[in-house]
């Protein structure tokens, strides 16, 4: 499927384009001036943030930008968070992905980009999540990073490059990170 200007999935006809959780129409006229103001900036996880700094885009709403990790109670709240990106690379593991810690973002950020991915991925009728299964089982295709290219996810960029390396189609390797995600957060409690 094609994508506009700013990079998001456009349908076939390119009336619309996918906002990470539906069909939203496309303003052609606004499209046409220039884009690179719009593209926002990132932090230093990857986040998209608004135009003030003050929120992050976690894949399907915009969440405010915790200021306070700095201050006191920020090492526990580290080591708790290191334990838990520990507990799902395990649990990925296990299920037969390596995937290196460094690549894994913040619990809130993954849980929402996973789900807006998997939900775009099965919006599809079946010749499109047939056509996406082929295309994303080879290793090294850049499928899953395609869907932040789209504006389906955000934030988890590094963790779709990780994600394309790995000889398996897309929608498995989605729902066995949810299931990862899931597993550490419960051994977490």
């Amino acid at each position: 499927m094609a994508t506009d200007a700013q990079g998001r999935l456009l349908s076939e006809d390119g009336n619309y384009y996918w906002d990470g959780s539906d069909w939203q129409l496309a303003d052609t006229a606004a499209d046409s001036g220039s884009q690179q103001s719009d593209a926002g900036s990132y932090d230093a996880q990857g986040r998209l943030l608004s135009e003030d700094g003050n929120y992050y885009w976690d894949g399907s709403d915009w969440q405010l930008v915790d200021t306070t990790a700095g201050s006191g109670g920020g090492d526990a709240q580290q080591s708790s968070q290191q334990s838990q990106t520990d507990d799902f690379v395990q649990a990925m593991s296990s299920a037969g992905y390596a995937i290196d810690a460094s690549v894994v973002p913040e619990a809130s950020v993954l849980g929402a980009a996973l789900n807006a991915a998997l939900e775009f991925l099965q919006s599809g009728d079946q010749n499109v999540q047939s056509a996406m299964s082929t295309v994303s089982s080879a290793a090294g295709t850049d499928t899953a990073i395609a869907l932040s290219a789209a504006g389906v996810v955000s934030g988890i960029d590094d963790f779709l490059r990780a994600l394309d390396l790995l000889p398996v189609d897309l929608e498995t390797l989605l729902q066995a990170a949810l299931q990862a995600l899931q597993t550490a957060q419960q051994s977490g409690q």
